[in-house]
């Protein structure tokens, strides 16, 4: 819980619970995150465990081929 802090993720209750929900599934979360601390926390936290993570935009032009190509390789995507 520590690394996670230090990565960004906030202090309180709510989110350490949620931070060993997604760490910790074998299914694939859903996270709404308005105010994009739990993204930028699983970015920072993914990108020093995994060299293969891709962020993709929803508006990025090949945002179809890039999904299928992380699906293939088996690559981490946050979109």
């Amino acid at each position: 819980m520590l690394t996670w802090k230090k990565e960004g993720l906030p202090a309180d209750g709510l989110s350490m619970e949620n931070a060993i929900m997604i760490m910790n599934t074998i299914k694939t979360p859903l996270i709404i995150d308005p105010a994009t601390q739990a993204t930028e926390w699983m970015k920072n936290s993914l990108r020093q465990q995994n060299d293969n993570l891709e962020v993709l935009n929803h508006q990025d032009p090949k945002f179809n081929t890039n999904i299928e190509l992380a699906i293939r390789f088996g690559k981490v995507l946050v979109i």
